[in-house]
C-alpha cells in the first residue's frame, strides 16, 4: 500500500531535482489511537491533519505528551512553511532541503520523539 503513495511522491522529488526546485519533505508517522477512526489504524493519509490543526485532544480522550510535542513541533514547521518557504528560513527550525534520494533528510513527526531526520531510502 506504501508504494502506491511513495512511488508518485519519489517521482515528483526526482522531476523537482532534475529541474533545480528547492524540495523538502516530511513523513507523518505518528499512531495515536485517540485521533484514528480505530485504534489499530496508526498514521494514514491525512490522519496528520489533528496534529497540524492543534485539535488532536478533541476527538477521544486527550492527547499523550508525544502527541502534544509532536503537534507543536508540526505547527511550527508548517508556519515557517507558509510564511517564508526559504531554504534559510525552514533550516532555522532543522528541516532540511532534500537533496539527494535516500539522505537522511525526511523530516518525520511523531514517532518515538517529536519530529528528527530520517532516509525514506527503504521507500524510494
Amino acid at each position: 500500500m506504501l508504494s502506491i503513495f511513495f512511488c508518485p511522491a519519489t517521482e515528483s522529488v526526482r522531476v523537482r531535482q532534475q529541474t533545480y526546485h528547492v524540495t523538502f519533505r516530511y513523513e507523518y508517522g505518528g499512531n495515536f489511537s485517540n485521533i484514528s477512526p480505530e485504534p489499530w489504524m496508526g498514521a494514514y493519509h491525512s490522519s496528520e491533519l489533528p496534529m497540524l490543526m492543534g485539535t488532536s485532544g478533541d476527538f477521544r480522550g486527550p492527547s499523550t505528551p508525544l502527541e502534544a510535542e509532536a503537534s507543536v513541533a508540526f505547527q511550527d514547521a508548517y508556519v515557517v512553511f507558509a510564511s517564508d518557504s526559504t531554504v534559510q528560513a525552514l533550516g532555522s527550525t532543522g528541516w532540511m532541503e532534500y537533496t539527494q534520494l535516500g539522505a537522511d533528510q525526511v523530516r518525520e513527526f511523531g514517532v518515538q520523539v517529536p519530529v528528527q531526520d530520517v532516509s525514506l531510502k527503504r521507500l524510494e
